[in-house]
């Protein structure tokens, strides 16, 4: 685990991605204590999307070229990043201590602009890559497993209601 830091301290810029063990060691429990404080999930499954959104910020960086298009499936994973974000110091310092430069997140679909078939295409390459640099275990948690524990119908049940906890 990483310890506690000053963000106003100087500290190591990266300029490319470090390996996918270290990012994975980074903890912000401020930002996963926001995020729970918002989602009704398990300790368990907020640290599991947590490793999930390193996962993602890694791959991110790793290919800074690549069109990356966040699925329905991972919207948990898109809020704990949106909380991430919110923590901006944090952010900004992890992802130039980490991942060599910001990764910025574009809302919306990364294929949009594509005809289908091309959308269908770039996301089959995505999947590959996830395949590849992350494992079968993520690509299948990701593109099919949370769709299943977290289907898109009940995401307003997992909003806890304001003041809630």
């Amino acid at each position: 685990m990483i310890a506690a830091r000053s963000f106003a301290t100087p500290h190591t810029f990266v300029d490319q991605p470090r390996p996918l063990a270290e990012v994975l060691a980074f903890r912000e429990p401020a930002v996963i204590a926001a995020f729970r404080a918002r989602w009704d999930v398990s300790a368990a499954d907020a640290d599991e999307l947590w490793l999930d959104l390193l996962r993602w910020l890694w791959l991110c960086a790793h290919d800074r070229g690549q069109s990356r298009a966040i699925t329905a499936s991972m919207t948990l994973v898109d809020e704990l990043w949106h909380a991430f974000i919110l923590s901006t110091r944090a952010y900004a310092w992890f992802c130039a201590d980490y991942l060599g430069g910001y990764v910025h997140h574009q809302p919306g679909d990364a294929h949009a602009d594509a005809s289908p078939e091309a959308a269908r295409l770039a996301m089959r390459a995505q999947i590959a890559d996830v395949h590849d640099l992350l494992g079968a275990e993520v690509a299948i948690r990701w593109y099919q497993g949370y769709a299943q524990r977290y289907p898109s119908a009940a995401l307003d049940g997992l909003v806890r209601a304001r003041g809630a906890r």
